[in-house]
């Protein structure tokens, strides 16, 4: 890629608004508050993600529902679904104790010609989440389900079981991370199987991964050849005297080579230097290419660099980011598509300092 076209001026981007920092876990299981002694998991019970603490019972037919913590406090979060909900019959080998109480009932379309169930997250804010979906069918021989975390780069993941004696990753949930900088999280499973089909929620983990984020996500972002799109999010502290702000791109292609872009505006530019991506920052550029900066993706498909903020490249040379200041940042990779070398980027980050 000829990197002169970073320079290119174009249009601004009206910037995302930065939400608060604050995050939540949250444990939920489906099924009957009328059992609620029976069907809920006790606060020692981790399940797969090995997250102990409060679980919400929540009944389909009261949604939505006001969803607790961890120490079972109000989180300002709430659970709404479209589904209808049944008690799961027994089918052996089925889980008893504290698996039992969370796998044996559910949230479900029943047989219906729609074969979707959409859970709904609202109040949810930024953060990293391991998103755990528990979807185990009491029948065999229902066809698997799919589960689908809207925004989640790790793209759907299918659950069938029956009980192989413990929490199994493709049997009895499915595991998917998604960087939620703002709305709602939604989460569905669907079925293809026909009128005689139903998609299973037995529950759902939330685990919120590392420091809140940083900063708000814009820009169209496209698939490189990992099948999936390239992601930049933030870590750190937004107050510019901190300086303490770390940038991590994934999603990338292994072994591939980029570095980091800034700028104080925004722009949308389409396959520049015949790259498979957008540009989305820009016209006055900065680039991360000094000592170290330029890196590998590695074997994980990722990159990561901690911030001078006192060192900020321009394309006029190096500057102190300020309070106040609002700073767009992006990634720019090598990729190969059917065989060509290409280049692509993640999506743009808009990060106002404090």
């Amino acid at each position: 890629m000829n990197l002169a076209v970073l320079l290119v001026a174009s249009s601004l981007i009206a910037p995302a608004v930065a939400a608060p920092a604050m995050t939540q876990s949250i444990n939920i299981d489906f099924g009957f508050t009328l059992n609620a002694s029976v069907d809920t998991p006790p606060n020692t019970s981790g399940a797969a993600a090995g997250q102990t603490g409060h679980w919400n019972l929540v009944n389909p037919f009261e949604a939505p529902v006001q969803l607790g913590g961890l120490d079972g406090l109000p989180t300002g979060v709430t659970a709404m679904g479209n589904f209808m909900s049944i008690a799961q019959l027994p089918n052996l080998p089925t889980p008893s104790g504290a698996d039992g109480a969370l796998m044996n009932d559910f949230t479900a379309t029943d047989f219906q010609a729609d074969n979707t169930t959409t859970w709904t997250l609202e109040g949810l804010r930024p953060a990293r989440y391991a998103v755990y979906t528990y979807a185990m069918d009491a029948y065999t021989f229902m066809p698997p389900v799919e589960i689908i975390v809207s925004g989640s780069s790790s793209g759907p993941q299918f659950v069938d079981g029956p009980w192989p004696g413990s929490h199994a990753e493709g049997v009895t949930y499915a595991l998917h991370e998604i960087n939620l900088f703002s709305g709602p999280l939604q989460i569905t499973a669907q079925t293809d199987g026909g009128f005689l089909t139903r998609a299973v929620m037995n529950g759902i983990q939330l685990v919120e991964l590392g420091p809140p984020l940083v900063g708000s996500s814009y820009c169209a972002t496209e698939l490189n050849s990992t099948g999936a799109p390239g992601e930049l999010f933030a870590i750190g502290n937004p107050a510019a005297a901190a300086n303490d702000l770390t940038l991590n791109a994934e999603s990338l292609p292994v072994l591939s080579f980029g570095f980091f872009l800034t700028s104080p505006t925004q722009t949308f530019i389409s396959n520049p230097g015949s790259s498979a991506g957008n540009l989305c920052v820009g016209p006055s550029v900065g680039r991360y290419v000094g000592p170290g900066q330029i890196q590998s993706s590695g074997l994980t498909g990722t990159i990561s660099l901690d911030l001078d903020l006192t060192q900020h490249p321009t394309p006029n040379g190096l500057v102190t980011v300020q309070a106040g200041q609002t700073w767009n940042f992006q990634a720019w990779f090598r990729d190969a598509a059917a065989g060509a070398g290409v280049s692509n980027f993640t999506n743009g980050l808009e990060v106002p300092f404090e």
